[in-house]
């Protein structure tokens, strides 16, 4: 798949020109970039289970609506679970306190240090909402993907 993808890039530089050949190098230092950044597993919270709920795209695929129903699955069943998100500067955060009285929300871009503020709270579960946007050093124990 990633083959193709380069390919496919190669062959739109060599249908664009000059200009586009010109950025060939940063394509594939970035390229490289993003691959090493997605070795190894990640570090694990001990204590802590973690879901991550995401998408290929970004956008409205009902991720926080899964995201909520396994909170409440996981507080029906005794859990101390936390919802983990970026936020990204909306009242998200706030609309998911109200809903799930009793799930703690850590909102934040860097999710391995709210996996731990999250098991330092004494959270036992953490789903990540929208977990696939970028690679994380915070090791998960189940991906969902929402399509």
């Amino acid at each position: 798949m990633i083959r193709k993808i380069e390919q496919g890039w190669e062959s739109l530089i060599a249908s664009q020109g000059l200009a586009w050949s010109l950025l060939l190098p940063f394509s594939y230092v970035y390229g490289l970039a993003s691959r090493l950044l997605r070795l190894g597993p990640g570090q694990k919270v001990v204590g802590l289970s973690v879901v991550s709920v995401g998408n290929l795209s970004v956008g409205g695929a009902g991720k926080t609506p899964l995201v909520m129903a396994i909170a409440a699955h996981y507080l029906r069943k005794g859990h101390r679970p936390a919802i983990l998100t970026r936020g990204y500067g909306g009242d998200e955060p706030q609309m998911l306190r109200q809903a799930l009285p009793g799930v703690r929300v850590f909102v934040g871009a860097d999710r391995l240090a709210l996996a731990q503020q999250a098991r330092a709270a004494g959270c036992d579960q953490a789903i990540l909402d929208d977990g696939f946007q970028r690679r994380h050093q915070l090791a998960r124990d189940l991906d969902i993907l929402v399509l």
